[in-house]
């Protein structure tokens, strides 16, 4: 892992250090004395070791000799904190094992983080000229400090790596352009990590398991791992937390923010290990244990390598270019170091590789936009020209008419609001075979799809439907169809776009000219699927109607190239929050107010910010354990990735578990243990069950002989599930917004990191009566750095739209 903050001095640093000016003592309290990085070192004349008064010297801007550097400016930032951590299943290795690892395992780190800096470096540079449009290379001086625990005093092998905000180049001195550091912390971060993975195996021979974002040493897993008890231990202050017995969650999250040391005792490394192998004695793991994990070293065979490099590569291809359709050397270099963890890949084959990939003939390359040389695939390429071109001959064809009674008749029957009335008349009379409306996720949408299915099909078109949840669609417009409408024979065709795109392509159905095609939640298509859906279209001489929100597209960027090229009608109303306040907080986020909305959340104790992931965690879990077991379907966590949900979720059914909500022995599906009472969420369809891909349901027996269990789903119906296909379920106590489905909760509880707009956005606006929002925060001020880490708008322009840009 990879942090990066802002530096003000290195007086901490300096502290934690020994005193002694011989070797490293491992028995005596401090850390060792800090090494010089970097190519520019030796140009500044600083020896191999840090030494205060150098160090204080370059963050005041001066070389060693007291001389200025780079100009004062009142708002001059001294340098920056770079933190490297190794995964905490190396760290608590490294505590147990043997003195002569120990060096190894530290000797290790130091290279793996030293090719990152390498590499970060020769990306960094300093603007110059008068508008700081020249943008030159410069080298760097970083200041590295090896530390092995936290300020719990739990042991955590990591480097602080200080950088003064000074950059050597060709003839001058400057400041360092920032947003380098913090624009490849997330690549430098994974091949930090991938060069670590492959030192471990290559040099130790240990069994490397690939998590979502790191790595774990094998028997340490905590998906599968047999010591994940001593883990949990040694990686949480839930205990600590605990044992004061807060009573509420305002309550535990006051007793964090007290215990939390504020200034790390200096200790000798020898006795926080010592400490670590005593405990974990306690759960049955000794330095026996550890030897048995370590081998000489092994070296993949070469048929081997070359498997692994091209699953690597072939996982990084589609990584790329999964949301959006172009990507820079930074991008693929980070996709590549995220799938070489565990495979042996090495730092410098990772780099190797994306220069192979750069200069292939499937690549395309665009050109500079936005400070960064930008790539797509020729495939890529050729199916954003074919989904262009079919946006144009769609839109020029004849458009959809329906009379004004029938509109009028469909605006009643589904109670639309003035503005929703007005869009669907704009829908069903605008002269344009393709049509567009956008508006914010609870601005009404869907009904307003409901309504206008239902008019077309009044009107005598055929009209077919795709949908990510075509079921609860289908039962909108059934419920609320008028009397003639429901009489009629032809009815509105149900689909996922997956479905339909099949159906097409095996003629078990067909389009014509007297066919619209109706797209619910376009912005979470692909753009193959786009691409593909367009031109069936474009071939039938259909209609098409599309309905999404442009601001919420963390799928692709093919719904907002076409609200680009063609007008669209947009919902700014919004129903779903029964409070105003809560409207406004959310149009207040999506016009880029973050500030001011989140000091208004604050006011209202809606928001609460922790300086640590645990921490936030912990503090949401006890919220919503206080009033979810009497309504769990009214009451709901959302989360913005699949790992900080699989985190809840296992600190949920902890809680629940502890409370004596959950009964009986556990049964063991997958990489989850069900009990009698949990939550889970179904992962695919069960049509013969009326379940859907993403309904939640509680459990309420368990059948370990026939690996089935009774759920009681949250529309009050009962089923018997198989729980033999072990990807069907998972834990349900939290969600990613992208699967909630349709279902709206009275009660949201949000843990977001606020890694940009669009994600906050999908969260925030699923809920009805009341939202409380959690994050956590590494800077300082917490909130500003909240705010302004949720202002970040992703780039969705199309790879056609950059080269049409750049050759204009």
């Amino acid at each position: 892992m990879l942090t990066v903050s802002k530096l003000n001095n290195a007086n901490y640093y300096l502290r934690q250090c020994q005193t002694s000016t011989q070797a490293f003592d491992r028995t005596q309290p401090g850390e060792p004395t800090g090494i010089w990085l970097g190519s520019a070192p030796p140009s500044l004349g600083l020896p191999e070791m840090v030494k205060a008064k150098h160090l204080r010297l370059l963050l005041d801007g001066k070389d060693i000799y007291g001389e200025k550097l780079v100009k004062d400016h009142p708002n001059r930032v001294a340098g920056w904190d770079l933190v490297f951590a190794a995964p905490k299943s190396v760290s608590l290795f490294w505590a147990i094992a043997p003195e002569d690892v120990q060096n190894q395992i530290e000797a290790l780190h130091t290279q793996a983080m030293t090719k990152a800096i390498t590499w970060l470096e020769s990306q960094t540079f300093s603007r110059r000229g008068a508008d700081g449009s020249d943008r030159q290379p410069i080298k760097l001086a970083i200041a590295a400090f090896g530390h092995s625990t936290n300020q719990d005093g739990q042991p955590h092998l990591h480097h602080h790596c200080l950088v003064p905000n000074i950059g050597l180049g060709y003839g001058f001195t400057g400041a360092i352009d920032s947003t380098t550091l913090y624009r490849y912390q997330k690549a430098a971060g994974a091949l930090y990590r991938a060069e670590y993975a492959a030192k471990l195996e290559s040099e130790l021979g240990l069994a490397i398991r690939r998590t979502e974002q790191s790595f774990e040493i094998e028997p340490f897993s905590r998906a599968k791992g047999i010591h994940r008890s001593l883990m949990d231990t040694l990686s949480s202050r839930r205990v600590a937390i605990e044992q004061q017995q807060p009573k509420d969650p305002s309550g535990a999250a006051h007793i964090a923010k007290v215990t939390r040391s504020t200034n790390k005792d200096l200790r000798s490394r020898q006795e926080v290990c010592e400490q670590t192998r005593l405990l974990a004695s306690r759960y049955g793991v000794t330095q026996k244990h550890i030897e048995r994990l370590i081998q000489s070293g092994r070296e993949s065979g070469w048929l081997r390598s070359r498997w692994n490099e091209w699953k690597c590569l072939r996982e990084a291809r589609t990584d790329v270019v999964r949301f959006q359709s172009h990507f820079s050397k930074r991008d693929l270099v980070c996709s590549l170091a995220q799938a070489a963890q565990g495979k042996g890949i090495n730092a410098a084959r990772i780099l190797e590789l994306a220069e192979t990939v750069l200069a292939s003939r499937y690549v395309r390359s665009l050109g500079e936009h936005r400070g960064e040389q930008r790539f797509t695939t020729h495939r890529m390429y050729k199916q954003e020209q074919s989904l262009m071109r079919s946006i144009e001959k769609i839109q020029s064809r004849s458009p959809i008419l329906v009379r004004s009674r029938i509109i009028a008749d469909s605006i009643q029957h589904y109670g639309l609001s003035e503005e929703q009335g007005q869009c669907l008349k704009h829908l069903c009379q605008s002269p344009s075979g393709l049509k567009v409306l956008t508006g914010l996720s609870g601005s009404g949408k869907t009904q307003v799809v409901a309504s206008l299915s239902d008019a077309l099909i009044r009107a005598g078109y055929r009209v077919v439907t795709v949908s990510n949840f075509p079921q609860s669609l289908s039962d909108r417009i059934q419920q609320t169809r008028s009397l003639l409408s429901s009489l009629l024979k032809e009815k509105p065709q149900h689909f996922t776009v997956g479905q339909l795109l099949w159906r097409l392509e095996q003629g078990q159905i067909s389009l014509s000219r007297s066919s619209v095609v109706v797209i619910d939640d376009a912005h979470r298509l692909s753009l193959p699927q786009m691409s593909s859906l367009m031109a069936a279209v474009e071939r039938s001489k259909a209609k098409l109607v599309l309905s999404g929100d442009r601001q919420v597209s963390q799928f692709s960027s093919a719904f907002q190239a076409i609200t680009r090229s063609h007008p669209s009608i947009e919902l700014k109303e919004l129903h779903r929050q029964v409070q105003e306040r809560d409207r406004a907080f959310i149009r207040e986020i999506a016009d880029g107010k973050t500030m001011k909305a989140l000091k208004n959340l604050l006011e209202r104790n809606q928001l609460t910010l922790h300086s640590s992931r645990r921490e936030a965690i912990h503090t949401i879990v006890e919220q919503w354990a206080q009033n979810a077991p009497q309504d769990f379907r009214n009451h709901q966590i959302i989360v913005d990735s699949r790992l900080l949900a699989h985190e809840v979720n296992q600190t949920a059914q902890a809680t629940l578990k502890r409370h004596g909500l959950l009964q009986g022995t556990p049964l063991s599906v997958g990489s989850i243990l069900l009990h009698v009472g949990d939550r889970i969420q179904f992962q695919q369809h069960h049509r013969l069950d009326g379940i859907c891909k993403g309904d939640t349901a509680t459990v309420l027996k368990l059948s370990k002989l026939m690996r089935t269990a009774i759920v009681q789903l949250d529309n009050g119906a009962r089923r018997v599930i198989s729980l033999q296909p072990t990807q069907n379920v998972k834990l349900g106590y939290a969600v990613q917004s992208t699967q909630l489905g349709t279902r709206v909760p009275a009660q949201a509880y949000v843990l977001t990191e606020g890694v940009c707009r669009e994600h906050t956005l999908a969260q925030i606006s699923q809920f009805s009566a009341r939202m409380h929002l959690h994050s956590w925060q590494t800077g300082s001020p917490i909130l500003r750095e909240f705010a302004r880490s949720m202002q970040v708008e992703r780039d969705y322009q199309l790879a056609v739209e950059i080269e049409q840009t750049r050759t204009q």
